[in-house]
Formats: structure tokens, sequence, C-alpha cells
């Protein structure tokens, strides 16, 4: 990542959604036995276009430590490690991370590329004294979605300034949308070397294992990479791959062809306001604010009330703090009640009435158009009341000049949303809260902290420190429900929808975890897949940590969470999930270099 800068956006333009696999891997330090699988045989990529993403200027890899490729301890003298020499281009980039009580080295060995694919090497060391309380890392469970096909499934690599994302990609076996993905641990001899196994998990015997990923080529000389459960990676480099790809493809298993476009995702921001009224979308091509329509008119109406001229203002005004200039688009949506013609008629109709509204107040540098699209495009599947209140819309699409209007002074929060729940300043001491799930237990305490954020190219990277104070009446320890609850009525019940998240996902991760901003909550980026040209398939966090924890020790160990949120250029932020816990006034960080840091 390059030296920080101040943000390309606004506060008004900043969006993301998050999602954390509902049922992801269990994960535990002692308790899993080493999951030895044997990889695929294969045949060679096959060549097809890619979306490339937009090119970045090379910048000063951050100070790490380097490492040569590893592999296992048991791997016998002799043994010819298939891949080669993957670091004669460029030097590997290494991090050591905690959690769960274990202390791991990640190393992201350069990413070979042939321009349509690219192959990701990662080795993980385990830095513990196997005699100590660290016992095993399950990496098979670690780094999956699924407790049903474990394996490097995961692994993300992303570029915030093009606020892209290069996802594995999918094997013969599944669609894009679904496991296996073309990852799998290395293979190593055993014994004589007459037989290779796949070791996946860290212990005594193997200190040493490696993975391999396929992901579509970024056209970039470096990107990020996100390892579940050990967070960021920065500044890996890309290079041209020696002798194509054909000896990572079988390892991993042949990708299905002509994916590469559809792994390539763009990163999301989602900004909701406080008063559930509008909210913000953004990728890097554009910028939709959307305003519910049942604030601005009546049912089956079009005129604008008189309650409205409030919302209408706030909206020019977030325009405006976006864009000097530029062209607008005011498109009317409708539920699906009524018939087809009726509601395209009435999309026209509430769209011209927004865009007459907001023309004189933009002024003269603003060119504003007005369409309807009926009920073609619903913002959430479903029949439901609550969806069809997110259905009924009016988004206003922005383009043309950016305004960059850096925040530079933090605001208190508790002046627009006070807080009756567990608050601490700084972040930096551990902050007890309880949870518990719609009342059916004692509620659980767990403890939360954050040293700081640092500031990147467009985002702050977070690491939360989460474990179990009290389990109350609990019979295990488990963090998949620390950062639930229910929602109903709530203006972030609104946003966790719009943002395309279900009950069982805001029960299992992260999604609810926000910045508190003048504007409104700030939430993770994130990205959606798509089923067809615009319904979303499923959406996900970028920074996919599977929270459900099969054994650790409650008294002495903690999960390393990772969060990588746009960037409201503040010196200090407010990490907040509305009704849960509050960390107000934590530091943020200039120096990227602590990226590549100890955690």
């Amino acid at each position: 990542m390059a030296a920080p800068s101040p943000p390309r956006r606004s506060l008004a333009r900043l969006a993301a959604i998050a999602l954390v696999a509902a049922g992801a891997g269990l994960a535990g330090c002692d308790s899993d036995s080493n999951q030895d699988t044997t990889a695929p045989d294969s045949q060679s990529a096959t060549a097809t276009g890619t979306k490339q993403a937009q090119k970045k200027p090379p910048s000063a890899t951050p100070t790490a430590d380097p490492t040569a490729s590893a592999t296992a301890a048991a791997t016998p003298t002799g043994w010819q490690d298939p891949l080669g020499d993957l670091d004669s281009q460029a030097e590997p980039v290494a991090v050591t991370r905690t959690t769960f009580g274990c202390t791991v080295k990640v190393t992201a060995h350069p990413i070979q590329s042939d321009g349509q694919r690219a192959a990701l090497v990662t080795d993980y060391e385990l830095q513990d004294d196997p005699e100590g309380d660290c016992k095993q890392v399950s990496l098979s469970q670690w780094l999956s979605a699924s407790q049903l096909i474990p394996g490097p499934q995961q692994l993300r690599l992303f570029d915030l300034p093009s606020q892209t994302a290069w996802l594995e990609l999918p094997t013969a076996l599944s669609g894009v949308d679904a496991l296996p993905r073309a990852g799998a641990f290395r293979q190593v001899a055993q014994g004589d070397g007459a037989t290779a196994i796949a070791p996946s998990a860290l212990n005594a015997t193997y200190n040493h294992v490696s993975a391999v990923t396929l992901h579509p080529a970024p056209n970039l000389d470096q990107v990020d990479l996100f390892v579940p459960k050990f967070g960021v990676i920065p500044a890996v480099p890309v290079v041209v791959a020696d002798g194509g790809l054909d000896r990572f493809v079988a390892i991993t298993g042949e990708p299905l062809a002509d994916q590469e476009a559809a792994a390539t995702v763009p990163l999301r921001r989602f900004l909701g306001d406080y008063e559930g009224e509008m909210y913000v979308v953004d990728t890097a091509e554009t910028t939709t604010l959307a305003i519910t329509s049942d604030v601005l008119f009546a049912t089956d109406e079009y005129e604008l009330t008189p309650e409205a001229q409030d919302t209408i203002e706030r909206a020019v005004d977030q325009i405006k703090a976006e864009y000097d200039s530029g062209t607008i688009t005011v498109i009317g949506h409708t539920d699906d009640v009524a018939d087809e013609s009726y509601n395209q008629t009435l999309s026209e109709n509430r769209a011209n009435s927004v865009a007459a509204a907001i023309t004189p107040l933009l002024g003269d540098a603003y060119t504003v158009t007005a369409e309807g699209r009926g009920e073609s495009e619903p913002a959430v599947e479903g029949t439901s009341t609550e969806a069809r209140t997110l259905n009924r819309r009016v988004e206003i699409q922005m383009s043309g000049v950016e305004h960059v209007d850096t925040q530079t002074q933090a605001f208190n929060p508790g002046d627009l949303m006070p807080a009756d729940y567990p608050t601490s300043q700084g972040g930096q001491d551990w902050l007890e809260f309880e949870q518990g799930v719609n009342g059916m237990t004692k509620a659980t305490k767990y403890k939360i902290k954050v040293d700081q954020l640092v500031r990147t190219d467009n985002g702050l990277v977070g690491y939360l420190r989460l474990a179990v104070a009290n389990l109350g009446e609990a019979q295990f320890p488990n963090l998949t429900s620390a950062f639930y609850m229910p929602y109903s009525g709530r203006a972030v019940n609104r946003d966790l929808q719009a943002r395309g998240y279900g009950m069982l996902q805001t029960m299992a991760g992260t999604v609810p975890v926000a910045l508190l901003t003048p504007e409104g909550r700030l939430y993770g980026y994130d990205f959606q897949v798509l089923a067809d040209q615009s319904t979303p398939k499923f959406v996900e966090m970028v920074c996919t940590d599977a929270m459900n924890v099969a054994s650790f020790d409650a008294a002495t160990q903690d999960m390393l969470i990772t969060m990588i949120w746009p960037d409201p250029g503040t010196a200090t932020v407010t990490i907040d999930v509305e009704g849960t816990f509050r960390l107000q006034d934590v530091p943020v960080s200039d120096d990227a270099s602590a990226l590549g840091a100890s955690y």
C-alpha cells in the first residue's frame, strides 16, 4: 500500500456491505485432528479474458519480514518442491499474527500471473512451542467458508484505491457463488517419498504448511491480501509467471472457464443515515443516494408531502458535498403491489417530482434528468412489509467532478446517537458487554478492545480483539452471536436489509459493526456477486472471519477480527454496534507500515 493520502471522497459517498457466511467453519487451537487430503490432478488453465482493475502506480512495500518458501518439517532430504523458485523476481511479504492463543507467521509469495489468472502461494509457520498451550492450528477450518468443504477457500486479493477484489476462482464442481474454489494445501512427501499428503493443520509434526489458490489476474504491480483469522498482508508483489500456471493448477484443480470477470468484484461502501430515511451506496464507478418513498409521498401519490422538504434539502446537501458539478439521474422505483403498468407510471411521476424539487436547489452546475423503472429492480428480494418498504424508493445517481472534502475533526457521536450501552474511551482497554440471542438464555458476557486503526489508501484497517468474559448459562464458549441483536424497528435493521443480509448472516459475524460519522453509520467494505446482470446472489465482507469456535480457553484466549472501513479522514473514530457496545475515540495511525506489524 502506498503512503497515506487524503480520502478520495467525502463522507456523503462512503458506502459498503458486510457478510460473514452463516455456518462458517469451526476453528480451534487444540481440538481438531490433522485433516490430510490428497490434492487433485487437473489440466492447465484455458485462455479467457478478464476484467481488469484500474492501474495503480507502484508504491513502496511496507517493511516486513520476508521468508523463503517453507515446506513441512517432515519433508525428507532430497524431496523436490514442484513449484520451484517463487521469489526470483520479488521478495515475499510476511506477517506474524496471534489468534486463539496461537502465533503463526504467514508468508505471501509473489503472485504469479499469466495476465488472465494468478496463483498465490501462502506459507503458515507455527511459532509456538509444540509443548505449550497451542497444540494445533486447523488451517483447513480457519481458512474455509464452510464446514462441508474445508480448505483455503476465503483468501482475497484486494485493492482499495480501485475498490476491487479478486476472489478465488470456482472449480468445475461449482458456480462462482459456491464451494469448492480453486485452492488446496500443497502436498509434501511422507516417509520415503512414495506417498504424498497435503497437511492442513499446524502441529508438532508439521510446523510449516503451504496453500495454493487461483484468482483472476490483477492488472497491478501489487495488491493487498486478506487471510482469514490472520488479517491483511499488505503490498504483495504481482509478477509474470515463469512457465505458465500449469504447476499451480495441478495442485488446486482446474477452474471453471470464463469466470475471471465474475470473480473480479467491485467493492461497495454503505452509509446509512441515523433517521433511517436515506442511504448511500458507492462503488468506484457510481454513487447512488436512495431515499425511502414513504418519507416523500403518501400512498399511491407522487406529489411531495410538506414533510418531505427537509429530506430533499439533506439530499441536496449530500450531492453538493460529493460533486462540485455533474450529471444527476433521478430514478423512481415501486414495490410489486398493483400491476406493472400502474407501477411504471407511478415511478416516473415520483422521479419527476423529486427532480423538479432538487433542480433549483442544485443550481446550473448540475444537469438533472428523471426516469421510472417501476417494480423491475427491487432493492431486496421478498414480499414482506419490510422488503416492500425498501423497494419503494427514489434513487439519485451521481457522476461528475468530485469534491474532495476531508473531515479533519472528530465529532461527539453522543450528540447525535446517545448510547445507553457499554462505552469506552480510546478502545485500548477491554470493554465488557452482554449479549444473548432473543433472550433465550442469560446473556453471555464478552469483551472487546482495539489498539488503533491504520490508515491506508482509501481505507482504515482495524484489528479487534474479541473474547468471552463470562459464559453465563452457555455450555461452551462461542463467539458467533457476540455482535448480534434483534434490530426490530431500528434504522440499523433497514441498513442490514438494504445491504442484502438475512437474519442468519447477522448472527454469524461483524455485519452490524459500523463507524459513526456526522452523516450516519459507515459500514465495512463489501461486495456482491450477481446471479444475473441486476439480481444479487449474495453479499460478503472483504474480511470474512468465521466466528464459530469449537474449542478455546475462554480465560486466556481471544480472536483476532479484521475490519476494513472506508476512511472518514478523522484522527480518531468511534466503533459502534447499536445497543451492544461503543468504542469511542479510537486512534487512527497514519503509518501504513503498521499493517505489516505483529498483532
